[in-house]
């Protein structure tokens, strides 16, 4: 099985609020999901405004009337009506903020940043968040403290381009089934620095598994 991950960047007196009200935690999920989706599908439906592409989703991706079992459908309703309301507060505030989804490509990130110092950095940052709060699908979400962000901040900043571009390059030389090697490409280097670019020192960085894949 492999995970896909994607992470969210928030102040420290989000975090601080987050710890206190875990329940909270998951409704930050379900918020920057949702938000992710209209964007992904407003980007294709540029001749409708946002909210039409919003009443569409809610309309056409949601039909509960398929659903035999009471229970899951009362759980799904109750679901849609908890993101309803989470969406549309933040529209009216005009938050859009989506999470950066690294998918799948975090394990070979992790490959990559595997040479030099504080080999287990990358890896510790992906998936060694803390875990919080109700679940969210594959578990609860990570809530890293600070600290470790700031600490994988200061990792990243040892990385260069030329020093990332040199350790992909090495791996992508290396004997891997054809699988491996498809993921090993130079789209690798924009993955990296989308993730140096998001970094948010000082900040706190909520991680979850979206799903699970069959390799």
């Amino acid at each position: 099985m492999s995970v896909e991950c994607s992470m969210l960047a928030i102040g420290a007196e989000r975090n601080e609020a987050l710890r206190r009200n875990p329940k909270a935690i998951k409704d930050e999920v379900i918020l920057r999901q949702a938000l992710d989706h209209l964007a992904v599908m407003s980007s294709f439906k540029t001749c409708m405004t946002e909210r039409e592409v919003l009443a569409e989703i809610r309309v056409s991706q949601r039909n509960l009337n398929i659903v035999d079992d009471p229970v899951l459908r009362q759980q799904m309703a109750e679901r849609y009506e908890r993101e309803d309301a989470l969406v549309d507060a933040a529209l009216a505030r005009d938050d859009r903020e989506g999470p950066l989804r690294i998918g799948s490509n975090w394990k070979q990130l992790t490959k990559i940043l595997a040479g030099g110092e504080n080999s287990r950095a990358a890896a510790y940052f992906f998936l060694g968040a803390p875990r919080f709060g109700e679940d969210v699908g594959y578990g609860p979400a990570g809530l890293h403290d600070p600290s470790d962000v700031a600490a994988f901040a200061s990792h990243l900043n040892l990385w260069t381009p030329e020093r990332f571009g040199a350790a992909a390059a090495s791996r992508r030389s290396e004997s891997l089934p054809v699988a491996d090697a498809g993921h090993l490409s130079p789209e690798l280097s924009p993955e990296f620095f989308e993730v140096r670019l998001f970094r948010p020192s000082g900040f706190i960085s909520l991680t979850r598994p979206l799903r699970a894949l069959e390799c």
